[in-house]
């Protein structure tokens, strides 16, 4: 017998739409749980977003993996009624709609509750459900500003770079599962449910929360707090990146550059001293490091123990030795597709995870796994409602 998962017999109603949400519910479903994705006869926008393989999106494959889709009209009166009868069903509802407007349609909490006293509810929006913004649109780039992100992110001419990722989005679906799983454990103790809120912003926010408690209690640094050299240097061919902390560290770089004299310079010798001097560093650091590429410096720095490495691109990182050694990278089915890569989340080894579903894959074997009548799903199919069969490909 295999070993039981966490959240086996767990059942999520996912309503959620682009990456956050549903990388939070795709952490539940790696943890075991059921997954109901309930999203428009069109499909959830997130299909589209990111570079795609084939038809699909590779962040919505990466983030809906072992998920059942139900696609289904939420404009009819018959489709509300039948996603609530799932919704009260299931032990985790996961949302990202503006605040209000599962109130609106009838699929709200304090609705839900009325059938499931313990029923967990997530709900996940940009600015959060109170305050002046709670109503305003949001994507990671917006959060990104709004965050002071973009402030602490510049280029050597001072200008703001806006990372080519989804940081935020990705860091709120993790905040957003533990928090679910938490509120799961607490109903296993205490019998209660609850209502979950987190926003884009708050996530972000709490990331910086050092950053955040620096502006609060301390005037703006004229000069970074990391210890010199920290940063991204250029070597012959390629970049390196350099954290020093201490002064026994920087004696080991020097010695491991080819210049031991480093140790007994007064500019260079302590950390305060190496602060006061650090264009003068830098620039000793740089020219030493421009006797060799990136790649001989990182086999020097290993060697050493020197908290250092080349800059990688993310093809080097796939195929680094040492990434390989750890059996990150795994190999999933998708229809279309044959097998596609995916990277296993650390503390959550799952073998073969079910593909990223098509739109209403699942909605007629969903609808009745939760109990509904042949009936009324023939009737859901023939009035439009859920589509028949399995919709686009996903």
């Amino acid at each position: 017998m295999g070993t039981k998962m966490a959240l086996e017999g767990i059942r999520v109603f996912d309503a959620s739409a682009g990456v956050a949400g549903p990388y939070a519910a795709h952490l539940l479903a790696l943890a075991g749980a059921e997954v109901i994705k309930v999203e428009p006869l069109q499909g959830d926008w997130g299909r589209m977003i990111g570079r795609k393989a084939g038809t699909v999106g590779l962040p919505f494959l990466t983030f809906n993996r072992g998920k059942k889709s139900l696609a289904i009209d939420l404009k009819q009166p018959a489709g509300l009624a039948l996603a609530r009868d799932v919704a009260r069903q299931c032990d985790i509802v996961v949302e990202s709609f503006r605040p209000g407007v599962m109130d609106r349609l009838g699929l709200g909490y304090d609705r839900l509750r009325g059938d499931r006293p313990d029923i967990v509810y997530l709900a996940i929006s940009g600015f959060g459900a109170r305050g002046p913004h709670a109503g305003r649109p949001a994507l990671d780039t917006v959060i990104q500003a709004q965050a002071g992100w973009l402030d602490m992110t510049r280029d050597a001419q001072g200008a703001p770079v806006l990372m080519d990722y989804i940081p935020v989005d990705v860091l709120t679906g993790l905040y957003a599962a533990q928090a679910a799983t938490t509120a799961l454990l607490a109903r296993f103790r205490f019998g209660t449910g609850r209502r979950i809120d987190i926003s884009l912003l708050e996530a972000a926010a709490a990331f910086l929360a050092p950053k955040l408690a620096e502006a609060a209690m301390l005037p703006p640094a004229t000069g970074g707090s990391a210890g010199v050299p920290t940063g991204i240097f250029p070597a012959a061919e390629g970049l390196v990146a350099l954290a020093i902390k201490d002064d026994r560290e920087f004696a080991l770089l020097a010695q491991t550059l080819g210049h031991p004299e480093w140790s007994a310079d007064a500019r260079f010798t302590t950390r305060a001293a190496r602060a006061g001097h650090r264009a003068a560093c830098e620039a000793a650091i740089i020219a030493a490091l421009a006797e060799r590429e990136a790649e001989a410096w990182d086999a020097d720095f290993a060697r050493a123990g020197i908290v250092g490495a080349k800059v990688n691109s993310l093809r080097d990182l796939l195929d680094d030795p040492h990434f390989q050694a750890l059996s990150r990278i795994c190999r999933d089915p998708q229809p279309g597709l044959g097998d596609t890569p995916r990277v296993q989340v650390p503390g959550q080894e799952v073998g073969m995870l079910a593909h990223a579903p098509a739109i209403g894959e699942h909605g007629p074997a969903v609808l009745a796994d939760f109990g509904i009548a042949a009936e009324r799903i023939a009737a859901a199919i023939e009035d439009g409602i859920i589509p028949a069969s399995e919709g686009a490909p996903a």
